[in-house]
């Protein structure tokens, strides 16, 4: 399915040399939840065949794929693979709850998984292995980002349909398939873990503007597996900051205050915590540096 791309998109593949066919993508961490239109699958896709994934792929070359905390956390745990080896850190467009500052009056950074080679249209995720039966597969599958477990799929009044913009061919994707409720788990996830990451980047850049700090890519990254170490230790913690979100009238508005969200208090501390501890112990490594000259 061809894209329809804007003046906006357009300008700001010149300002940030980028492809125009992943501007659209990398604007806005959320693109692939965007269901603005949404419209119900047709009588083909009800009936199409399974397992349209395996010769495909085309998402993994098409988008530059927005990353969170939690992906970060759960790839290294189960691949020990480290982030510099397969994330991007891409300057952020727009404001949006998930820009993380490296220094104060800096600008913003937003994570995606990186590609292999420059960032051009085609170009396969870091992550795709293609063979030569011209069949693709994701190498960390298991635990591949929480947006990629949810593509195609977007929710809307309580459902969940096939994305109005979807790279899957037409009718990839039968109703039966599409009702299953795990989709709707999978793409409830996906939301509470970019809610979650939009905390603990909030609780970072005030952490940053309050000691003027400027800090390393490699910073972040420690900040971030300290953080969710944590957060994962404790599922209480987890289970507590969801069932909080669920509660009639205290919808989520991370773009506004992200700090004094309700029912975020006890996981905001925790993150500005961890900040602490990491600014800490670049202090005493940046001592005994000083020491051995």
């Amino acid at each position: 399915m061809r894209m329809e791309h804007s003046d906006a998109d357009r300008q700001w593949v010149e300002e940030n040399d980028l492809p125009l066919t992943v501007a659209r993508i990398v604007r806005s961490t959320r693109f692939l939840t965007d269901d603005d239109d949404w419209h119900p699958m047709s009588p083909q896709q009800a009936s199409a065949p399974r397992d349209p994934c395996g010769p495909c792929g085309m998402c993994c070359r098409a988008y530059v794929v927005p990353i969170c905390g939690y992906d970060i956390w759960s790839i290294n745990r189960c691949f020990k693979i480290g982030p510099m080896e397969y994330a991007r850190a891409l300057r952020q467009r727009q404001d949006t709850p998930h820009g993380f500052l490296l220094a104060e009056g800096g600008k913003a950074f937003i994570l995606t998984l990186d590609k292999r080679g420059k960032m051009l249209p085609g170009a396969p995720c870091v992550f795709l292995e293609e063979s030569t039966e011209q069949r693709s597969r994701c190498l960390i599958y298991a635990s591949r980002p929480v947006v990629c477990q949810v593509y195609p799929m977007v929710a809307r009044n309580g459902r969940i349909a096939e994305h109005p913009e979807s790279l899957c061919a037409d009718g990839s994707w039968p109703r039966s398939e599409v009702e299953r409720p795990s989709w709707s788990d999978a793409v409830q996830f996906r939301e509470d873990q970019f809610d979650v990451y939009a905390q603990a980047v909030d609780a970072w850049n005030h952490h940053v503007k309050q000691h003027h700090a400027a800090y390393q890519l490699r910073d972040f990254y420690s900040y971030l597996f300290r953080l969710y170490d944590r957060i994962q230790s404790n599922s209480s913690l987890f289970e507590k900051y969801v069932s909080t979100k669920m509660v009639p009238g205290r919808e989520m508005a991370f773009h506004e205050h992200p700090a004094e969200t309700i029912g975020t208090p006890v996981l905001h501390q925790l993150a500005l915590k961890v900040a602490d501890e990491i600014w800490q112990t670049r202090g005493r490594e940046e001592r005994q540096s000083r020491n051995c000259l």
